[in-house]
């Protein structure tokens, strides 16, 4: 379903809403469009816990929801084989 997603606190209205399409349901569209403003600004001030902004989600029926919006960094780490001579292991 498309989404309208709009965050009043960053003095956004229902004509500068986003619209996000695919979305579950109107949290996953609260979520989807946080993401966006996150990666879009670079600063990532709601993963890093600086911002938990409220959006509003217009439904598709008309009905509209509010959502305070957070978010976490998660760690992710790597393993990449180095390809190189051993020195063989001495007795």
């Amino acid at each position: 379903m498309r989404y309208l997603v709009w965050c009043p606190e960053q003095d956004e209205g229902q004509e500068d809403g986003r619209v996000i399409k695919d979305a579950f349901d109107s949290t996953d569209a609260a979520e989807q469009r946080a993401e966006q403003e996150d990666w879009s600004s670079a600063e990532y001030a709601i993963v890093a816990q600086r911002s938990e902004p409220v959006v509003v989600v217009r439904h598709p029926d008309g009905s509209e929801r509010r959502f305070r919006v957070t978010g976490e960094a998660m760690p992710v780490y790597c393993a990449t084989e180095l390809i190189m001579p051993l020195r063989p292991v001495e007795d």
